[in-house]
């Protein structure tokens, strides 16, 4: 299992820093904007900010392929690091929240494990029913239930009730994070504090929801991996298609058929331009990689 699909559910719209003995914070985006339609708030209770960003994408959508760099600032919102506004009230002390006026959290902690809280907590507070929903549907997600499309699912409003098999399924995901040492640990520990955020907001704000569990956040996570995921990928069928390279070519004469095949730049390509540029730095497509990577083949 890979640390980033557990991790996966604990993003939110969120600036953040570690602070105490860290260097200043640095913000080294030259041109940071975006967008979020209909708004930021997207939790139960409507506010100024569930709305507020879709009068500039209606806005902008007519200008089409018109959007000039002066439009940049006038239709999208500033999305740079760290931010000013209303500061809300967090139970722990080693880390602030503040709101800046679309409603964008900007998190500011003095350990890793403060930043998750806060991180928890916003993600209860901003997209509370959201993820309620994914919750549920998200084992479908984790067992791959054939005939299921967990986000459809979610988006129903229907709950789906796991068996015992299932959450043991998931609590053994843990338990194998759990032997990679140190950086397993790591990762836990930041379930964990991510999870105290969350279930301190729900607790605080007193909604009749069940405390999230370890298990919660695989179920949504797995989730967002198949939503956002569904577009690209392709690494079994392609995983499967160098094997068979391999095996009938030998792992040498394998590899380099694959390399030709895929999206990198071919000295042995036929060409259009007078002169030659940078596409993309060669790498190894065969080797370890510290993570999922998507290849061009």
């Amino acid at each position: 299992m890979k640390k980033w699909l557990l991790l996966a559910a604990l993003s939110a719209t969120v600036a953040v820093g570690v602070a105490g003995g860290a260097p200043p914070r640095i913000d080294y985006a030259a041109v940071a904007y975006d967008i979020l339609v209909p708004g930021e708030n997207g939790g139960v209770q409507f506010n100024a900010n569930t709305n507020d960003q879709a009068k500039l994408y209606d806005a902008l959508t007519p200008l089409f392929d018109r959007v000039t760099a002066g439009d940049l600032a006038k239709y999208f919102k500033p999305n740079r690091f760290g931010g000013t506004g209303r500061r809300e009230q967090l139970p722990r002390r080693d880390v602030t929240v503040t709101r800046d006026g679309f409603g964008v959290a900007h998190v500011n902690g003095k350990t890793r494990g403060a930043v998750l809280y806060a991180a928890g907590w916003v993600a209860a507070e901003d997209r509370g029913l959201l993820i309620e929903l994914l919750r549920s549907a998200g084992r479908l997600s984790a067992i791959d239930a054939p005939g299921f499309n967990a986000f459809a699912v979610a988006l129903t409003g229907r709950r789906f009730e796991p068996s015992k098999q299932t959450e043991a399924f998931l609590a053994k995901q843990f338990g194998l994070l759990r032997a990679q040492g140190a950086e397993g640990r790591r990762a836990l520990a930041d379930v964990d504090a991510y999870l105290a955020g969350l279930n301190a907001y729900n607790k605080k704000a007193g909604l009749p929801v069940v405390p999230w569990t370890r298990n919660d956040v695989l179920a949504v996570s797995t989730v967002i991996a198949a939503r956002f995921g569904a577009g690209g990928g392709d690494e079994a069928r392609r995983s499967t298609f160098l094997s068979a390279l391999r095996q009938k070519l030998g792992p040498v004469k394998g590899a380099e058929v694959w390399g030709d095949l895929s999206e990198l730049d071919d000295p042995e390509s036929p060409v259009s331009a007078s002169r030659s540029f940078l596409y993309s730095a060669a790498r190894s497509l065969v080797g370890p990689a510290p993570s999922s990577w998507t290849t061009g083949a």
